[in-house]
């Protein structure tokens, strides 16, 4: 049956679903997950505001505290130097929380572009951003598969180098006899 040549034109200017091809319950999964990818996001961004500020003060304050302290010796001056060290290496640490905080955030706005317009654009540019979240992850992850295999390692040849090192025979240990009564 044709339709009446004469009647209205009209247009469906509401989008659907059916423009991106995802479901609405796929799009509703990704909505509720938006939540929490941007809460995460949040707290990492607060902890490594934080983790900046301890490094400030273990790189400055610690540096400061001990050259400041009379008398401390050679071993103040090592320990200034540890300070400084650990400080900058949490604000690295930091630096590291920031790149998957900002891809949770990349993710949570697409995801919100998404119920909007529902685009496919929008939704490779939303996985995308989860793609390179978990990238990351899986790099870090084996970034610490293979700092623990090192630092197991070097402590089983620390071991057995300290243990090579030492006495082959110890003095038997005596205890003190006890008068009788």
């Amino acid at each position: 049956m044709v339709e009446n040549p004469y009647s209205t034109p009209s247009a469906n200017i509401t989008p659907d679903s059916s423009s991106t091809g995802l479901p609405p319950k796929a799009l509703d999964i990704l909505l509720r997950t938006r939540g929490w990818t941007k809460f995460l996001a949040i707290l990492w961004l607060i902890g490594a505001a934080f983790m900046v500020l301890a490094g400030i003060g273990m790189a400055f304050g610690l540096a400061k505290g001990i050259a400041s302290t009379p008398g401390i010796g050679p071993a103040g001056s090592m320990l200034a130097k540890y300070g400084t060290f650990y400080g900058l290496f949490y604000i690295v640490l930091a630096l590291l929380y920031i790149y998957p905080a900002m891809r949770m955030l990349g993710f949570s706005k697409s995801v919100r572009k998404l119920a909007t317009s529902h685009s496919t654009q929008d939704l490779n540019h939303a996985l995308d951003q989860h793609r390179k979240f978990w990238k990351f992850a899986g790099c870090m992850m084996i970034a610490m598969f293979i700092f623990w295999f090192v630092m197991i390692g070097f402590m089983g040849v620390a071991g057995v180098k300290a243990s090579s090192s030492m006495p082959s025979g110890f003095p038997p240990v005596t205890t003190p006899m006890t008068p009788a009564p």
